[in-house]
């Protein structure tokens, strides 16, 4: 809040106003306030009268409070249209003047009252409440602590009162509304040199949600085919067929229950084993009391060579596999400065050969326990705490984790967190190790299958469409991941294993920026190199790893035209030494892939009745893959589709 310039009114009041001020003064994010009578104030009446401002106009309906210190007494008002508000027949003492409005940084001011009969004015200006990754950025927790505890007491509950009521007031609104509902579809086609020879590909998606009643409801499904456009005997993976699908309900409420149901199925025939994997997933959330939530996720997969890669693959990796997977976690809002979450995960995998239907290999079972924390020490620093007990096939180990959020400016904010596996029983590095595949966006900082992870951020935050990061971070594996750089079954090859050992140092770069009133960019970057951990192969062959990839993107938006521009660009690398003269000396594995999409909205030529958009995407790719042969591993693989999308 800025100084406001505040009148005497009468010669008698000088010595109150020189009290005021001087109380005023030590509050400098608030208005100075004494004696008024300045042109344009509320007519003159024994109190205290003044008005409440926002950025730009008075505030309506804010609450005025006039605590007193001595009595620990509360007088309370509300503005009016202007803002004014007027407080009578305050008795002599010392008091606070809070000022408070929801979205607001409250506002306090203390003042003296020589006689019952004074007169005074005050005009206070309230900052609306910045945020930065859901906590507030400004003066709000300092303002905050200067507000009595009955005064904040009461505060709560009106906020509380108030939410309850818009709840009514929307649910009776929603109840007067019809049922109504969005549909979407969109159809693709093109072809894919996923194989030796082209492939027809073709696809389309539809959506459908809506509201029934209190009740939002989603319908989601996509599939894509792909076939080849010749068959020919004599050239291998020429006759190669596919299909992917997707379907997902989605159901919700607005006292915050959600229901998610979602299953994928996917398959790849051909010259050689088949490949296939099946997903289904099942996440029911709710909101708990006025500070909790809670979650409970179940899931099944089955896959058969989707994993393993060859014969230099890490043992653990299976042919073929089928895994459940449970958790649960709660989260709540201790205080206004302190937050919670303990959960539960447990999965289980059982490995076999693609050839053995019964699945008659290994299970392997883990089981985790994790609480995490946050405590705000001070108004620009928050602290975090948590710890993970995991047991994997009856090893037991314990990974503590701590950090620290630093405000360093309201726009500027730094933030680092390290964790270490403790306590854990590490095997020879020749014995099967725990299995994990995991997708890119899924590994963006530090989790519990690390031996150790390290990581610093430095983020400014200008505005919800304008901001920057810069970070760094430093993991080291206990256990054996496969890291899936794209979620398109299709693309499966693009991914790499780390293993136990494996030390790998990544830097992260992302900026969002409005280029123009009519312009807006965001580039990520993503760039790693590390290695030297040691696995024991499928055929027994020692190898020690080396990893390096690129992930880059570009997604601009010109809005003036209604056309999206999205540019991706993938480069991995995969290299494989051993001492094993029986063995090659050297493998690698390298892929690089450049991906545009581009959409545009036709109502931006004329206005339909629906909305419709065409879109096109274009991949073009180069590297080893199982088939592809050494000489054809600078040839470039290409997948051109072309769709249109309507919205009604």
């Amino acid at each position: 809040m800025k100084r406001l310039q505040h009148l005497p009114i009468a010669s008698l009041a000088l010595l109150a106003a020189f009290g005021a001020l001087l109380l005023a003064g030590s509050n400098p994010a608030l208005a100075e306030a004494a004696d008024s009578g300045a042109s344009g104030a509320l007519a003159v009446q024994p109190g205290i009268g003044g008005q409440v401002f926002g950025a730009t106009a008075p505030l309506v309906a804010a609450t005025v409070y006039a605590y007193d210190l001595a009595e620990a007494k509360i007088h309370k008002v509300s503005t009016d249209s202007d803002g004014r508000f007027l407080f009578s027949a305050i008795p002599a003492g010392l008091y606070k003047v809070i000022a408070h409005k929801p979205g607001f940084v409250p506002g306090v001011l203390k003042i003296t009252r020589i006689t019952a009969d004074m007169d005074q004015f005050l005009e206070l200006r309230l900052d609306e409440v910045r945020t930065s990754f859901g906590e507030p950025v400004n003066d709000y927790w300092k303002a905050r602590a200067e507000v009595p505890s009955d005064v904040l007491r009461d505060i709560e509950m009106t906020e509380i009162a108030q939410a309850a009521a818009a709840d009514a007031s929307r649910l009776s609104r929603l109840a007067a509304i019809p049922t109504r509902f969005q549909t979407s579809m969109a159809v693709h086609s093109g072809v894919d040199e996923v194989s030796a020879g082209d492939s027809q590909v073709m696809g389309g998606k539809v959506g459908i949600h809506g509201r029934v009643g209190e009740m939002r409801v989603g319908l989601a499904g996509d599939f894509l085919q792909l076939e080849p456009a010749t068959y020919s005997a004599t050239q291998p993976g020429s006759s190669m067929v596919g299909e992917t699908s997707a379907l997902s309900l989605q159901m919700a409420n607005d006292r915050g229950m959600e229901l998610q149901v979602s299953s994928r199925s996917n398959r790849l025939a051909g010259d050689g084993a088949p490949v296939d994997l099946q997903h289904y997933r099942i996440n029911v959330s709710s909101d708990i009391g006025e500070h909790g939530h809670s979650s409970l996720t179940a899931g099944y997969t089955s896959e058969n060579n989707f994993h393993r890669r060859g014969f230099s693959d890490p043992m653990a990796v299976p042919e073929a596999s089928r895994s459940w997977h449970l958790a649960g976690s709660y989260e709540t809002h201790l205080t206004e400065r302190a937050s919670l979450q303990t959960g539960i995960r447990y999965r289980e995998l059982e490995a076999g050969s693609s050839s053995d239907p019964l699945f008659g290999g290994s299970a392997e079972e883990r089981f985790d326990v994790f609480g995490l924390g946050s405590q705000r020490l001070l108004p620009t620093m928050l602290v975090k705490y948590g710890i993970y007990a995991s047991m994997v096939n009856g090893n037991m180990s314990l990974i503590p984790q701590g950090g620290v959020v630093v405000q360093l400016t309201p726009k500027w904010q730094a933030s680092a967190l390290a964790s270490q596996k403790v306590d854990s029983d590490r095997e020879a590095y020749n014995q099967p190790r725990a299995f994990l595949p995991v997708y890119f966006g899924e590994t963006g900082g530090c989790d519990q299958n690390l031996q150790s992870c390290y990581q610093v951020t430095v983020s400014h935050l200008k505005s919800d469409e304008e901001n920057l990061s810069l970070g760094a971070i430093h993991r080291e594996y206990d256990e054996i991941e496969k890291l899936y750089f794209d979620e398109d079954f299709f693309n499966r090859f693009e991914s790499l294993y780390l293993v136990p050992g494996d030390q790998l140092p990544e830097l992260q770069f992302a900026i969002s920026r409005r280029l123009s009133p009519n312009i807006h960019t965001r580039l990520e970057s993503s760039v790693a190199q590390g290695g030297g951990g040691t696995f024991q192969a499928a055929d027994r062959t020692t190898w020690e790893n080396d990893v390096r990839y690129v992930v880059t993107s570009l997604d601009t938006q010109f809005q003036a035209t209604a056309t999206g521009v999205y540019l991706a660009f993938h480069h991995l690398n995969q290299s494989l030494e051993s001492d094993n003269v029986a063995a090659s000396a050297e493998e690698a594995f390298a892929v690089e892939r450049l991906q545009v999409r581009l959409t545009q909205d036709l109502n931006f030529l004329r206005a339909l009745a629906a909305d419709w958009a065409l879109n096109f995407n274009m991949e073009l790719s180069r590297g080893s893959s199982p088939y592809v042969t050494t000489a054809e591993e600078d040839n470039i693989r290409k997948r051109l589709l072309g769709g249109i999308a309507v919205s009604f």
